[in-house]
């Protein structure tokens, strides 16, 4: 804005909007004397400029209910304490709908809501997670690099294949799985080659030996046949395809469907499902290969899939982060965490990389200290 304003200096129009109609002016002047602490702010380097913000909405005009400060000693002792407030408002009549938590991290929201459940009161929450961290789809992920791994070099992804076994979509017991890789490890000792896979695939073959011969486990045997099936599909199908496949008929769309927490797997499954047909829109030619290079370009990168989750539903009481409590409003509202060391003992993220001072013009004077009043405003 800065640059802009330079630019066109002498072609625009400066006009600054001063009647605020969310706010009571002792609210205002209050957040005045906060924010006129930051240097870095239009008025200050634009000559001529002043923002003395007037609350212009006269049906709010006087202030009804003086904000109340509650210390605390510990971190525990606060949520508790506003969970407390919270049940005494609802014995009120207050609708949870009507109240809201504000907080700087979705971590605080997190152990909160342990606390809310505690006490059976509803809530609700939006916060934004990486994809590529939820264990559902890293179990996903796996099996991919488990296939490009046997596609590349036969054998190649024995230990991987024994994670796999374990996944909960496969139900296989583990004592069974820990047999057969004895097995494996028993016939590389006294010099024959094998695998893993191998010997889980002959096993699951062998005919019976006699009558009293159960053979291979039940579900190591079915579990045999669906990654044989899937390591076939991978230079015959598209990555989509490929995809499809693992879901429908690796086992996971019945986990899923059979969960205690179907809607918010589901909801995980659709939005990575999205993410592979959207990379596969954009490169046709996209192969296995490529696609797990890319997964291990963003996990080596720290580039986050994001997905926004919702817990609740929005009749309960609102959980939000101070950068997503901007624009809304409720009736009573817990300033949660307001203290330094909670707000600035990790004052900047850290993305990996540091950006040089002089690429924008407009940085020369930023501070990671005015960004957190601008938040905390």
């Amino acid at each position: 804005m800065l640059d802009f304003a330079k630019q066109y200096e002498n072609d625009i129009k400066k006009i600054v909007l001063t009647n605020n109609y969310r706010s009571i002016q002792p609210i205002l002047d209050v957040s005045k004397t906060l924010i006129n602490r930051n240097e870095e702010r239009l008025i200050k380097q634009i000559p001529g400029l002043s923002k003395e913000l007037l609350a212009a909405n006269t049906s709010i005009n006087q202030l009804q209910h003086a904000p109340e400060i509650w210390e605390y000693n510990t971190m525990a002792d606060e949520m508790a304490g506003i969970v407390f407030k919270i049940e005494a408002l609802m014995g009120q009549g207050v609708q949870p709908g009507r109240i809201a938590i504000i907080y700087k991290e979705n971590k605080y929201g997190e152990e909160l809501s342990d606390y809310l459940r505690q006490k059976a009161i509803p809530f609700y929450s939006k916060r934004s997670t990486n994809l590529l961290q939820s264990p559902f789809i890293r179990k996903i992920i796996t099996l991919l690099y488990y296939l490009e791994a046997e596609h590349d070099i036969s054998f190649g992804g024995d230990e991987l294949l024994f994670e796999i076994l374990h996944f909960d979509f496969y139900k296989n017991p583990p004592l069974e799985i820990a047999k057969i890789n004895v097995e494996v490890n028993q016939k590389r000792f006294k010099g024959e080659s094998t695998s893993l896979r191998q010997l889980l695939s002959e096993k699951a073959n062998a005919p019976a030996k006699d009558l009293f011969d159960e053979g291979l486990n039940a579900s190591l045997k079915r579990s045999s046949m669906v990654i044989e099936q899937l390591i076939a599909d991978v230079p015959n199908l598209t990555i989509q395809q490929l995809i499809d496949n693992i879901i429908r008929n690796g086992g996971v769309l019945t986990y899923v469907m059979n969960s205690p927490f179907k809607v918010e797997l589901m909801q995980s499954l659709s939005a990575f499902y999205d993410f592979i047909k959207e990379e596969h829109r954009r490169k046709p030619a996209m192969n296995l290969a490529s696609l797990v290079q890319l997964l291990q370009l963003m996990e080596h990168e720290k580039i986050p899939l994001p997905l926004v989750k919702t817990t609740g539903n929005d009749k309960g009481v609102n959980l939000l982060t101070s950068h997503g409590s901007k624009g809304l409003e409720f009736e009573y509202v817990f300033l949660a965490g307001a203290n330094a060391s909670f707000w600035e003992k990790k004052r900047k993220m850290n993305r990996g990389y540091k950006l040089p001072a002089t690429i924008f013009s407009s940085q020369s004077g930023s501070s990671d200290e005015e960004e957190l009043r601008r938040v905390f405003m």
